[in-house]
């Protein structure tokens, strides 16, 4: 049996402050709380505060995991920025993690769809989307994530008339999507939010499969150049 991986996973992708914690007997703990406009501010004293819930040293961590994007530019920043000073301090390794493909693996954990296709509003009349497949209980990516207007989302006729589940905010204006798109959807879930629980899982298995980098190295993924904050 695998020993369990003190790990801390950070979201503030964003309104919310999202954290989850796996302590050194394998039990997670998480927090969830809106926090739009005050993560900078709330989200070390969280972090400490889940640590000493669990009573669990920060010493003991061994590996930082993050929501890297897509998502607003300054929820990306402080997260990575966070993740980074926490992971040099302790010496111990950062697994950036694509929220695409944390909304899916957390849309597939409760639902257990194999096809999602995920979309979130990028703002400027754009969305932030990808699509992936559970296999065998493993997250595949089909087509990585990108920014585009959403009638110009598209996805190759190989993936055409699965079962398909749509998740996240850009779906609020499923009708901004081409007729066919649509036509492909079998469920919505518009409303969802990202937990940091489906980051931890992510990272977790990122660790079993060696992929952690070093503090300096992790970045936020912004997909495009052009920076879009929250009004």
């Amino acid at each position: 049996m695998k020993s369990p991986v003190p790990l801390l996973a950070i979201d503030t992708s964003g309104a919310a402050c999202s954290l989850a914690l796996c302590d050194t007997q394998g039990q997670v703990w998480t927090h969830h709380q809106a926090a739009e406009r005050q993560q900078a501010k709330s989200l070390v004293p969280q972090i400490h505060a889940l640590l000493e819930q669990a009573h669990m040293p920060l010493q003991a961590l061994q590996g930082i995991a993050f929501g890297a994007g897509p998502g607003s530019f300054t929820g990306l920043r402080i997260a990575c920025m966070c993740a980074q000073s926490l992971a040099w301090a302790l010496h111990i390794p950062v697994y950036p993690i694509s929220t695409l493909e944390a909304y899916a693996w957390q849309t597939y954990q409760s639902t257990y769809a194999r096809y999602l296709a995920v979309a979130l509003d990028a703002r400027m009349g754009e969305v932030y989307w990808g699509l992936y497949q559970i296999q065998e209980h493993s997250l595949q990516t089909l087509v990585p994530a990108q920014v585009c207007p959403p009638d110009q989302v598209q996805w190759p006729q190989a993936y055409q008339d699965q079962d398909w589940v749509g998740v996240g905010s850009g779906w609020q204006n499923a009708q901004a999507f081409s007729p066919w798109i649509q036509g492909q959807m079998q469920q919505l879930y518009p409303d969802a939010d990202l937990k940091a629980q489906a980051i931890l899982a992510l990272a977790e298995q990122a660790w079993a499969r060696g992929e952690g980098m070093a503090a300096a190295q992790a970045q936020p993924f912004y997909i495009r150049d052009q920076v879009t904050h929250r009004s």
